[in-house]
């Protein structure tokens, strides 16, 4: 198997806002875009506040740097030093931004086209790195994508209609449930780079679907889009909150717009997925199933038991679909870099994903950046649970969700990305 994109999914740096020249430079762009969408009319103060609310986000950014110089030795916790003072620093511009974005994105008509909801998305991940307000302008970016795609095959009745009209449904509830978290908090406190990387990741695979896509670019879109939406919810279940009442509302929101809708889809495609697991490893499904069993009991160990197997479904599913020896071979054959192997030279996780996800074409960095952020999130909760005594009606909302999602990463896997 030849993987013909060897050695190009490295990791891509997408800057943040250390450099207050170039967010001041970023700024001067987006006004100019919006300048010619809208003229010089009653919009024009608009524009011209949003520009000076840009210009001082970037006179804040200035300082960032001398800070975080100090901590170069401490790259862990540079990071969170980092996201910590951009946090204290941005939030209220970033909150801002987003009501000055909204009364733009109300101007008229006209500015529903897809080139204003990418143009502004593309701002806001170059400028500002990964936040709420980012994750929502690109789940903003990839439902007008998406809603051009429905609109040029409804014209003429197509097999693929169907799956399109579930992918519309899948951005809808992304743009529901972002803009809920922007009203919250629109920094990175409660979305980050965790789920905002994979999700504009997903957003770039939207943009390239062609007009008429086929079967399984859409099958590989509708479940890879399940996938994000499931990592924006855990991602914000995870978050550091204290605020009991809003931790509440938080619960609500990922049982509503994630797992309600997603409820009644599962049970139409667990039979396809739990046949195709047993033919890779027969204890998978069983795995699974008391998964579930677990969740329904709500028992005082649902949740541990919930994640536990969630996990092991995963691990054990991966190690059986691409063996040690077989993918060790597809590495040396296909030359991927030495750096991919573990440091004593064996197989890890995210190279048996790359080398699944080679027959998913252009959707396998993305599958790879779903699965690492999936992982991360899942340890997440498994932390959390061995730090409590008992676990609360949002743990077993975040073990749902946290088995749903790896549900539909298999899929991802084993049903959607193969011909």
């Amino acid at each position: 198997m030849q993987d013909e994109d060897a050695g190009s999914d490295q990791e891509v740096h997408v800057p943040g806002v250390a450099d207050g020249d170039k967010v001041k430079l970023e700024a001067a762009d987006l006004e100019a875009y919006l300048a010619g969408q809208l003229g010089t009319g009653a919009l024009a103060y608009g524009i011209t506040s949003l520009s000076e609310t840009l210009e001082r986000v970037a006179a804040q950014t200035v300082v960032m740097p001398e800070f975080t110089k100090a901590l170069d030795a401490w790259s862990a916790q540079q990071s969170q030093f980092d996201a910590a003072v951009r946090n204290l620093a941005l939030s209220p511009a970033l909150d801002d931004i987003t009501r000055k974005l909204r009364v733009l994105d109300g101007a008229g008509d006209h500015l529903r086209l897809v080139e204003h909801w990418s143009t502004v998305a593309d701002w806001s991940q170059r400028t500002l790195g990964f936040s709420a307000l980012t994750s929502w302008r690109a789940s903003l970016a990839a439902e007008s994508r998406i809603e051009q795609v429905l609109a040029g095959l409804a014209r003429f009745p197509s097999p693929q209609l169907k799956l399109i009209e579930g992918l519309a449904s899948i951005t809808q509830a992304q743009v529901h449930f972002t803009d809920w978290v922007v009203q919250q908090d629109a920094s990175s406190h409660l979305l980050g780079e965790i789920s905002g990387r994979p999700l504009g990741l997903w957003r770039s695979f939207m943009d390239d679907l062609p007009a008429e896509p086929d079967d399984q670019a859409l099958r590989t879109s509708v479940t890879t889009g399940r996938v994000g939406l499931g990592l924006l919810g855990a991602d914000v279940l995870q978050s550091e909150v204290a605020d009991v009442g809003f931790f509440e509302l938080a619960v609500q929101q990922v049982e509503s717009d994630v797992l309600a809708p997603w409820d009644r889809e599962r049970l139409r495609s667990a039979k396809e997925l739990y046949a195709r697991l047993e033919e890779i490893d027969p204890t998978v499904p069983d795995l699974l199933y008391a998964a579930w069993e677990e969740i329904g009991r709500k028992g005082p160990a649902a949740v541990s038991k919930t994640a536990h197997c969630a996990v092991e479904a995963l691990d054990r599913t991966l190690r059986a679909a691409a063996p040690e020896k077989i993918v060790l071979g597809w590495h040396t054959t296909t030359k991927r870099p030495a750096n991919e192997l573990s440091e004593h030279g064996n197989v890890t996780h995210p190279l048996r994903i790359r080398y699944l996800g080679a027959q998913a074409g252009g959707a396998k960095k993305l599958i790879v950046e779903q699965y690492e952020s999936l992982v991360a999130l899942s340890s997440a909760l498994r932390s959390r649970l061995e730090g409590a005594k008992h676990a609360s009606i949002g743990d077993l909302t975040s073990a749902r969700n946290l088995l749903m999602t790896t549900e539909a990463f298999l899929s991802v896997l084993f049903v959607s990305s193969e011909a």
